[in-house]
């Protein structure tokens, strides 16, 4: 039930209120239009004086402005002791007597706005206006509530042939429809085996030319599948031209490959990350990384083999007078 009640009051005005908030003295009931008696307003409606309650507010009228005893439904009220209807609310429409508000009914009008390839008539209705479709445009045909096009493949060209195939778009109404023209005889070439195609191939037959390619796989070094391990990933390549599936095995960083196996990094001790200064040094590279082995010093340093935190040996390159009194150098 929907509706709105908009109060409509006397001002009434308590004396706390007013000495406290703006020092004025009270009106009167007099003042405020309570100015009848009880028998003044014998069987009328009427409205007692806040402050003294032998005075009385009962228009001549009768509220006769405020006719109606509840707000109706879809109604825009004010409010007194009774109603008066100022309108309706969106989708109601005010009655021929002005006392009650109707729900619009748009049964036949269903539609919020008309399609764009179509005509419309429409209903308007409490500030609200729908639409029912009459007829279509040339061109387009009525579907319910909307024009759908007669032709939504216009030109396209047909492809739908056992022997064609589109190379554009196909229309979205009919993928036998193709924004290109197709070639009544596209496959002119027979042709064994699909990977001898290069090109569509359909029913034996490839729309370009029909050759063998086994170069195609000439990085694939093994006829047989190799075993991919804990640290290797297998591909496999198919040459076509009749020959077997060909296979590769690629090794993640912390190995190497040795054979047909990825088998994992192992650094001997003495393995640095980068190869020291003044030092000479071997140079190993296993997976991803590459680790560094001093072999001697330059002229006029001596290596330097030291234990580190974690107990792993580390040679460095010292200069001679240094290293004669360095202690913690061990005997290489």
């Amino acid at each position: 039930m929907n509706k709105y009640v908009i109060s409509v009051s006397i001002l009434l005005l308590s004396s706390s209120s007013l000495a406290q908030d703006s020092c004025m003295v009270r009106p009167s009931c007099a003042d405020m239009g309570y100015i009848k008696s009880a028998n003044d307003c014998e069987g009328k409606k009427a409205i007692a004086c806040p402050f003294d309650t032998t005075l009385f507010y009962c228009p001549e009228s009768g509220f006769s402005e405020y006719p109606l005893e509840t707000c109706p439904d879809g109604g825009v009220c004010l409010e007194l002791t009774q109603y008066k209807l100022d309108g309706c609310q969106n989708s109601y429409e005010l009655s021929s007597d002005g006392l009650t508000c109707n729900a619009c009914n748009f049964t036949n009008y269903p539609l919020s706005s008309c399609d764009a390839n179509g005509t419309c008539s429409n209903y308007t209705c409490g500030n609200v206006t729908k639409y029912k479709l009459d007829s279509c445009n040339s061109g387009y045909t009525q579907s319910g509530n909307t024009c759908v096009n007669n032709n939504p493949c216009a030109g396209y060209y047909e492809c739908g042939g056992e022997w064609q195939y589109c190379e554009g778009y196909t229309c979205s109404a009919d993928s036998n429809m193709c924004s290109e023209f197709c070639e009544r005889d596209y496959f002119p070439n027979e042709c064994e085996d699909e990977s001898y195609c290069d090109g569509v191939y359909r029913n034996g037959y490839c729309s370009g030319y029909c050759e063998c390619f086994p170069d195609n796989c000439s990085n694939y070094p093994f006829e047989e599948k190799p075993i991919e391990g804990d640290h290797g990933t297998v591909y496999d390549c198919v040459p076509g031209c009749g020959l077997p599936t060909r296979y590769k095995l690629v090794c993640d960083i912390h190995s190497e490959l040795i054979g047909n196996e990825c088998v994992e990094c192992v650094w001997e001790e003495g393995a640095e990350v980068y190869c020291p200064s003044r030092a000479i040094c071997e140079e190993v590279t296993c997976g991803g990384y590459t680790r560094y082995y001093v072999l001697e010093c330059e002229d006029g340093y001596h290596v330097c083999t030291q234990t580190d935190q974690n107990g792993n040996l580390t040679k460095s390159c010292l200069v001679d007078y240094i290293f004669n009194s360095h202690t913690n150098c061990m005997e290489n």
